[in-house]
């Protein structure tokens, strides 16, 4: 062969490779944009997807789990009142094994020294609405990386489960471009948004994670649930299983675990029962566990203002849980203060509207 084909050669095959790699660019950067243009900036679900494009080894503090996690912990209040570099993880109904394999992902950029952790989707097992649930959001794992070479383990690892709504998922509940294929909207949201998931997508990560709900649902009392004669066992549960895979990964990278029970209100039976297995589980590890039932009163946790509906704090509820947690992780842990550190310009500049978050739910309670 003679240079000129030579040469020629190689310049088909860099076409190619050049061609390859913008290929697989371009499909990622739309995964991104059809899961993430189409909704409103505070919605957690699918920004959470926002979360893997945060800069490498920034997250100092990762909140995990389920809605209950991103409805009470306000990662902008730690940076503002701590310069704590925190971002949530969590998604609708998020299962333990789905947490898995989100913290398996996360550790491929981040190397956060504390994973806190909601246990609301262990104490759901019982109930089949929270499980059928699940399905529709695939318990997170459609926010993992459409391009993730980890994310076919973690989808054949769901299909083994033994919950029956596995047998209803296709690829379509886990792939972001083929599960939101038709929600691509650009003429109703701004040129500037879809810019930045294009070239700076954690630009757009607005409140990274955190759901500003402004409903108010006033409760009589909370209730963490009955105790069922049955008394299910934890350790016969996949729940089981994957926190203690949790609790060993986190042990493989130097992180360190704290478990939450938010508050809520449910007549559920068998809660009682699995919280205090879960609480055997987390003395046996030595891993603390904050119990919000127990400190209602110490935070000031309005019953009658606080809560969105039975379930979940609005804004005005997780501002008081955050502040609990800050003095919690004041006294111990050492955390890095990180604000004046241009370095993390995203969390200091973020610039999400809270007052009007606020103004709102004031204008919600002056109308009931």
């Amino acid at each position: 062969m003679n240079a000129s084909k030579q040469t020629l050669l190689l310049k088909r095959i860099l076409i190619w490779l050049v061609g390859i790699l913008l290929f697989f660019f371009l499909l990622d950067r739309f995964s991104r944009i059809i899961r993430v243009w189409g909704t409103d900036p505070g919605d957690p679900d699918r920004r959470t997807t926002l979360f893997y494009d945060l800069p490498k080894d920034r997250v100092d503090c990762v909140f995990a789990g389920s809605s209950h996690s991103y409805c009470t912990f306000i990662p902008k209040q730690l940076f503002e009142d701590a310069g704590i570099a925190s971002a949530s993880l969590a998604t609708s109904s998020q299962s333990m094994q789905n947490t898995y394999w989100l913290l398996n992902e996360m550790y491929h950029k981040q190397s956060p020294q504390l994973v806190v952790m909601d246990i609301y989707s262990i104490l759901a097992v019982t109930n089949p609405t929270v499980m059928e649930f699940r399905l529709r959001y695939t318990s997170g794992i459609s926010i993992l990386p459409d391009l993730s070479p980890r994310k076919p383990a973690a989808y054949l690892d769901i299909l083994h489960s033994d919950a029956d709504w596995v047998s209803n998922m296709t690829p379509y509940d886990a792939y972001g471009f083929l599960e939101y294929r038709g929600e691509y909207r650009r003429d109703r949201y701004p040129v500037t948004e879809f810019v930045n998931l294009l070239f700076s997508p954690a630009r757009e990560y607005d409140t990274f994670g955190f759901y500003p709900t402004t409903t108010v649902y006033p409760l009589e009392e909370l209730s963490e649930g009955q105790v069922d004669q049955s008394n299910i066992d934890f350790t016969t549960l996949e729940e089981y299983q994957y926190l203690n895979q949790i609790y060993e990964l986190l042990q493989r990278h130097g992180t360190k675990l704290l478990l939450v029970r938010a508050p809520y209100s449910t007549p559920e039976d068998n809660y009682c029962h699995l919280y205090e297995q879960i609480l055997a589980w987390a003395e046996e590890h030595q891993v603390p566990l904050i119990d919000y039932f127990a400190l209602i009163e110490e935070t000031r946790i309005n019953l009658a203002t606080d809560f969105r509906d039975e379930g979940h704090l609005n804004y005005l509820g997780a501002r008081k849980a955050t502040a609990y947690l800050l003095e919690y992780l004041t006294e111990h842990y050492t955390l890095p203060d990180h604000r004046g550190d241009s370095r993390y310009a995203l969390w200091a500049e973020n610039d999400y509207d809270y007052t009007a978050v606020e103004e709102q739910i004031l204008r919600n309670l002056s109308s009931q």
